[in-house]
């Protein structure tokens, strides 16, 4: 807020100002909560290569106050399947670069490359409720079987990851 102009993110020739993408990131939070009716626990999974959308993507999730879980865009379809049956994913969000399996998957897709250009003139909405008990994110480990394993995150343990 303080400096509403200067650069927050770079990405090869693509930039974001931080108000771009405090902009992008509560058209993002309002589209998922209003327009997808995404709620606080929900899981959102997300569908893309690194990219600034990557970020706006990961940002949008956790203001709704849903769940964050990456997929890659390098696994193959049944595995994808297996990981979104898996978490009871709500919502895949994808741009337009991701690639075109994710659409055989059996969840709803959102294509957030344009959800910055929409002209939402009010974006009022009520804050959520997120506590620090809260599952901010599930990331996915190797699993001693060969089997992909949900591990949940709280909010709290990725703030006392991040603070040490």
């Amino acid at each position: 807020s303080q400096h509403p102009d200067k650069v927050a993110l770079i990405l090869d020739d693509q930039s974001l100002t931080y108000h771009q993408l405090l902009g992008r990131v509560q058209r993002l939070s309002y589209v998922l909560i209003h327009e997808h009716r995404i709620r606080v626990g929900d899981v959102v999974c997300q569908y893309l290569d690194r990219s600034i959308e990557m970020i706006v993507g990961i940002l949008g999730i956790l203001m709704a106050g849903a769940v964050y879980t990456p997929l890659s865009p390098s696994d193959p379809l049944d595995r994808l399947q297996v990981l979104v049956d898996q978490v009871h994913a709500k919502l895949i969000l994808i741009n337009q670069h991701s690639p075109s399996q994710i659409s055989s998957v059996s969840v709803p897709i959102l294509d957030i490359s344009h959800i910055h250009q929409s002209s939402s003139s009010s974006l009022n909405q009520e804050p959520v409720d997120v506590t620090p008990e809260c599952i901010s994110h599930i990331v996915f480990t190797s699993g001693s079987t060969g089997v992909p394993k949900a591990v949940q995150i709280r909010h709290r343990n990725f703030m006392d990851y991040v603070q040490t």
